[in-house]
């Protein structure tokens, strides 16, 4: 007489290996016929490269200048912005390690406010004498930055708006940037 048991756990591995067979057959064939078309560059991800898609996508984005302990960040458009009235911003960054020294902003019409200056939150009004055009990859303001130690830290840009010469609201895409 043949053992229940025994003849249970030899079904449940027949039945375990159909399985990953099936899966490997579904895999290579998925690679197969996903991967030499158009749709599979759409399906790729990678961790490298999301820093690099945020920042070309972002409207208002973050690019370093000066890597060391003085640091100088660059607030930048990605995009042509036409007829600005104000642009306002606010920055997040680390209180423990980081210290904004200074903003200055690369036009000489423009009033600069910190509105709201804490120790890890700053938003900053750009107020434009008259309405300005500001060409995309232009430098709109130079921040610098110092820290107190020498590790990896995050400057990030949110709650971007630009106000235009109709006094319409436009919220902006923002970005980050690591020093």
């Amino acid at each position: 007489m043949e053992d229940i048991i025994q003849k249970y756990k030899k079904k449940k591995k027949i039945q375990s290996l159909w399985i990953i067979i099936t899966s490997l057959a579904l895999a290579i064939w998925l690679n197969v016929f996903v991967s030499n078309t158009d749709s599979w560059k759409y399906i790729k991800a990678s961790v490298l490269n999301s820093n690099i898609w945020v920042e070309k996508k972002s409207d208002l984005y973050l690019e370093n200048i000066k890597s060391s302990w003085n640091l100088i960040v660059n607030l930048k458009s990605s995009k042509e912005i036409l007829k600005a009235k104000s642009i306002s911003f606010s920055l997040v960054y680390n209180k423990d390690n980081v210290i904004l020294k200074s903003k200055k902003a690369n036009f000489d019409w423009v009033e600069l406010l910190n509105l709201v200056d804490n120790d890890w939150y700053n938003t900053i009004i750009l107020n434009f004498k008259n309405p300005t055009n500001i060409k995309a990859w232009d430098n709109i303001v130079n921040i610098i930055l110092e820290k107190k130690e020498n590790k990896q830290e995050n400057l990030n840009l949110v709650n971007s708006n630009i106000t235009d010469s109709d006094n319409n609201l436009f919220v902006l895409s923002t970005s980050w940037v690591d020093f």
